[in-house]
């Protein structure tokens, strides 16, 4: 408690202190381009992974889509398989194959999966907290350790070193109750920065059943939530970041269509602090970092006499150095600890708790002429009680010709088991193993322009393999854990995009496909029918479909998109139907003297499609959001 207060202060006195930079900046002749700065950028995961594929969501999208979570965001803009129960409820993830535990989420370099299950519930995740998302896929363990198999989301938070006073206000209301308002504060100077976002929303989602007069319910949620970040500029070549995330979340969980009655409820609380320092010179970089993470779930259901709750704390080091030497060639070395620890009522009287040590090195070479580099990395991880391979990985990215670039990878993958897997009492089972695998890919990009004219496509194919995958089955009393399959995991990704830009207008069309085959290979039981099938809720083809319009002032966006048959069975003998879902987006932007308001309208599932992402889970048909966001801008700024 009393390290969370001397965060707490620290970020105030930063928050003072940006006010006292900015207004000795507003006294000084100093001309910012005097200043000898170093640019404090360049993140592990943009320098690391050229030969991985990797898709960044628009910044303009993500400010559209303000009022909405981070599921809804994947959902509708990336063909990463959103695996959702529903408006506010759990949802989680499935790419390239994997499952919810394989998909690794960091928000700025730190890691948000839960050590209890390995996973995070995108729907907790507001998009109003978040400057930048990138999907990186693919395996990429040497760099992020356990759960980094199917692909790596990184969630960051844009940092301003540049005089800056701006005041913005989010509001959004629509069908089924939903109602949004947040604040968004930036105060900084040229060596001092402060940022303080806050938020409330609250929906009764009671959308109309599909082919009924009835209407869902026990679905309603209020979400709250503040994030407080703080920067300082030491030196010219040295940057402190801190952050403080607090938010709280009380939503029903509606029943299945199956059945007409539902009380069950779930509290979830989560306290994030995190803090970056980073010094960045001609040849050496150093970097030292700290974060303490805490979530609190409370499950009550009062029909089937249910009354849990768990918590879970993750305290996390690391120091990172590279040294960049001469003729392209640099090494990046790094060591972090991990502490983890639970409690749960499935846990009984036993708090288990588990510390994790990592060491890695990477090696980035460059070619002369900048047409080739390549990035071989190792790590090897540390636990009590546990054999954590050595992952190897080596990532390579070539440019073919002046429109064609290729990219290839390969590397080793694993994931620890969760305290779940390894305590929950009855079934858990300490002698598990981790899962661990291979995974390869390559691809190849184009882009090619004349005028006002662009076009852009990449292909790529992947082939990944997990062996000694965990699977929960039923036992004599109880389902209990056990490293049961193999499974490979293949397909390909394809993505096209034509722009078109003049003085009066602009227009982005964008077509996206993926194919993933993700069959088991090995089972215990040679009369096991789920063997050589398709994993369960993982659809084979995913389509997309998406055109931005820009006139003047006024913007439209329609994105269409298909999701193919996903099997609810092992043995593929019951499965959902595919289904097409269209969303259209119109803003319009006005600006007078510093002031800037955007309104927008998102009429969502826009020709009433009937579907189910979850068997039996109620999904609503169309329904509308109004937004309104109004700025208030006194200088110009520049994030970094």
């Amino acid at each position: 408690m009393q390290n969370t207060c001397q965060i707490i202060l620290t970020i105030l006195l930063l928050h003072i202190l940006c006010i006292a930079d900015h207004a000795l900046y507003a006294q000084s002749e100093v001309k910012e381009a005097g200043l000898d700065t170093v640019q404090i950028s360049a993140n592990r995961h943009e320098q690391l992974t050229p030969g991985h594929r990797t898709v960044e969501i628009d910044s303009v999208l993500l400010q559209e889509m303000a009022g909405q979570n981070l599921a809804d965001i994947l959902s509708d803009h990336s063909d990463l398989f959103i695996k959702s129960y529903g408006l506010g409820s759990l949802a989680s993830s499935s790419l390239r194959g994997g499952g919810a535990s394989h998909t690794a989420v960091n928000w700025n370099g730190f890691s948000l999966n839960s050590p209890m299950n390995g996973q995070l519930d995108f729907a907790l995740i507001p998009a109003f907290f978040l400057d930048n998302i990138l999907l990186q896929y693919g395996g990429s363990a040497s760099l992020y350790g356990s759960g980094a198999v199917g692909g790596t989301i990184h969630l960051d938070n844009a940092t301003h070193f540049q005089k800056t006073q701006k005041i913005g206000i989010h509001s959004q209301g629509g069908s089924f109750g939903d109602q949004m308002i947040g604040g968004d504060l930036i105060y900084a100077g040229r060596q001092a920065y402060s940022r303080t976002r806050l938020f409330r929303h609250q929906a009764r989602n009671d959308f109309r059943l599909a082919g009924t007069d009835l209407r869902q319910h026990n679905a309603s949620f209020l979400q709250t939530g503040l994030l407080q970040e703080a920067g300082m500029q030491l030196t010219d070549r040295q940057v402190l970041r801190l952050w403080l995330w607090h938010q709280q979340s009380d939503r029903e969980i509606p029943p299945p269509l199956s059945s007409r009655q539902g009380f069950a409820a779930q509290q979830d609380r989560a306290d994030r602090l995190a803090a970056v320092w980073k010094r960045e010179g001609k040849t050496l970089l150093l970097q030292a970092r700290m974060a303490y993470l805490r979530t609190q779930l409370h499950f009550q259901d009062s029909l089937a006499e249910i009354d849990a709750q768990n918590q879970d704390q993750t305290l996390m080091h690391e120091v990172e150095g590279e040294w960049k030497g001469a003729k392209g060639h640099s090494i990046r070395v790094g060591l972090t600890h991990m502490f983890q620890q639970a409690r749960a009522d499935g846990y009984g009287e036993h708090i288990p708790q588990q510390h994790r040590m990592a060491a890695f090195v990477a090696w980035h070479w460059t070619e002369p002429s900048d047409r080739w580099e390549s990035v071989l990395s190792l790590r090897q991880e540390w636990m009590t009680d546990q054999p954590i391979p050595t992952v190897p990985s080596l990532s390579l990215r070539g440019r073919i010709s002046a429109h064609l670039q290729a990219r290839a990878q390969v590397g080793r993958t694993f994931r620890i088991p969760t305290f779940n897997d390894l305590y929950w009492s009855p079934g858990g089972n300490p002698d598990l193993v981790p899962e661990h695998g291979w995974h390869q890919e390559v691809g190849i990009q184009g882009e090619w322009g004349e005028g006002s004219l662009r076009f852009k496509s990449s292909a790529h194919v992947f082939s990944q393999t997990i062996d000694d995958w965990i699977l929960w089955r039923p036992g004599p009393t109880y389902w209990f854990p056990e490293n049961l399959r193999n499974v490979w995991s293949r397909g390909g990704e394809w993505t096209g995009r034509v722009e078109i830009q003049n003085n009066f207008w602009s227009l982005d069309l964008e077509t996206a496909y993926s194919l993933t085959k993700a069959t088991i290979t090995k089972v215990d039981q040679l009369r096991d029918l789920s063997l050589g099938k398709q994993l369960i809720y993982t659809p084979q083809h995913q389509g997309r479909l998406s055109a931005f319009l820009k006139i003047n002032r006024l913007s439209l966006r329609y994105v269409h998109q298909l999701t193919g048959r996903r099997y609810t069975s092992t043995d593929n003998a019951f499965s959902l139907p595919s289904y097409q879902l269209a969303h259209l987006f119109v803003n319009y932007q006005l600006s007078l003297y510093r002031f800037k308001a955007v309104g927008g309208i998102q009429l969502r599932n826009l020709w009433n499609q009937s579907y189910q992402v979850i068997k039996n889970r109620a999904m609503p048909g169309r329904n509308v959001l109004l937004s309104l966001n109004i700025y208030f801008t006194s200088t110009k700024s520049k994030s970094s």
